[in-house]
């Protein structure tokens, strides 16, 4: 028993050639088809197929059928779909050959796919574009730490190209404290389910470079909502850092002479007399002004004036211990915290100190300045616990050295 199949009734493009020569005749064109590209089946029977459509050499499928044709074995091409010399639309075939010798060409309408596929590839192609030029170190990693993605700047980072690095996890790269430390908040990212940052000390493999780099770590999901990952970006925050830094150091120091300021030297000040645990040390407070430094400023100008308070800050950090604060309190006036000193003749040593060395001329451009200076002294916990009061009362005691003949030094009393 035999029976004939209608292609019409299949609702999948059909055409089927006929092999003639060197060409290919059409033999059928079922209705699925003729309403696709909207053309009358019997117009093209019979006719070959370069006389119908004259540019299919140049798009692939003609050398498609010739090899299905020759070879007996089913190929899917793609190709483009032209109307008025130009790419309307993609057709997906499907190229078998029949028992009989004839090739059947089921097609169908790729259009959309391809375009979707096209802007895939052109965003992936920007993602990849923006990733490699992208200072931050990024990369994407499965949920056991095995690397899928790295970009040149995270190669640096280990050394190694992207090939070496995919499916190998941090333990083939760096220590095991630094490897358990990734994998630590790679952990916490993905149990959290939110975005993680932290700020991590980096060194490149080569030594290349070091720094200071903030981190997040995103967990990634595909699109059925699996989790597949998670995503990381390292970003360079070593000069943000050293600004910081630095702000800080603008904040609390002068900056002329580089020494702590006011603020400064009221907080160590406070924080020494908060943490005193008995009061068998003294701390001594040494407040110092300059004699007759108006005169230097005004005859010479403030630049001249400049430069002696900053050979004055250079002396006095000489005459003192490391753990000792001296600080530009302001103007020509300086402050000294001498901490844990026995008796106040220490105190009054580094007084005289001071002034002996100020008594030496100060030479700038060839000229010389005689610079003196009035010091008061106040002590803790005898005059008082507190630092603004041992500030003031030191600077009580500067002005009655002063009033007393200036250079020299005077102690407080409540008297």
């Amino acid at each position: 028993m035999s029976f004939t199949l209608d292609i019409d009734l299949i609702s999948t493009n059909i055409v089927i050639y006929k092999k003639v020569d060197d060409d290919f005749m059409f033999v059928a064109f079922n209705k699925m088809a003729q309403k696709t590209e909207d053309v009358d089946a019997n117009k093209l029977l019979g006719k070959r197929l370069t006389e119908v459509f004259p540019g299919v050499k140049e798009f692939g499928l003609f050398d498609v059928l010739l090899r299905v044709q020759e070879s007996g074995k089913s190929e899917i091409f793609e190709t483009a779909f032209y109307q008025d010399s130009r790419i309307s639309g993609w057709r997906k075939n499907e190229i078998k050959k029949l028992h009989d010798g004839n090739l059947v060409v089921l097609y169908e309408d790729s259009t959309v796919e391809v375009e979707i596929k096209k802007q895939l590839n052109i965003q992936k192609s920007l993602l990849s574009t923006i990733f490699d030029i992208i200072p931050d170190l990024i990369w994407l990693k499965d949920i056991d730490g095995i690397y899928l993605y790295c970009n040149p700047r995270f190669e640096q980072f280990f050394g190694a190209k992207e090939a070496e690095i995919l499916g190998s996890t941090d333990f083939d790269f760096v220590d095991a404290d630094l490897a358990n430390f990734f994998r630590k908040n790679d952990l916490k990212a993905l149990e959290e389910n939110a975005p993680r940052r932290n700020e991590e000390y980096l060194v490149f493999a080569d030594g290349s470079y070091r720094g200071m780099f903030e981190t997040t770590k995103v967990p990634m999901y595909d699109d059925e909502n699996n989790l597949i990952g998670i995503l990381g970006i390292a970003h360079d925050i070593n000069e943000r850092k050293e600004h910081e830094e630095q702000l800080k150091i603008y904040a609390s120091h002068d900056s002329l002479t580089g020494l702590a300021n006011r603020a400064l030297f009221l907080e160590r000040l406070s924080h020494l007399l908060r943490q005193r645990e008995s009061d068998t040390n003294i701390h001594a407070v040494l407040f110092i002004d300059l004699d007759h430094f108006k005169i230097i400023n005004d005859e010479k100008g403030h630049a001249t004036g400049d430069k002696v308070l900053i050979e004055v800050a250079h002396r006095l950090k000489s005459l003192i211990r490391k753990g000792d604060t001296l600080s530009r309190f302001g103007g020509d006036e300086f402050t000294i915290l001498l901490e844990n000193i026995h008796t106040s003749a220490e105190a009054a040593k580094v007084a005289q100190k001071i002034l002996d060395k100020l008594r030496e001329p100060i030479i700038i451009n060839e000229n010389k300045y005689q610079v003196t200076t009035s010091i008061g002294i106040s002590l803790s916990p005898d005059n008082s616990k507190e630092s603004e009061e041992l500030v003031h009362y030191a600077d009580v005691a500067m002005y009655k050295a002063k009033s007393n003949g200036k250079d020299g030094y005077n102690f407080f009393t409540k008297d």
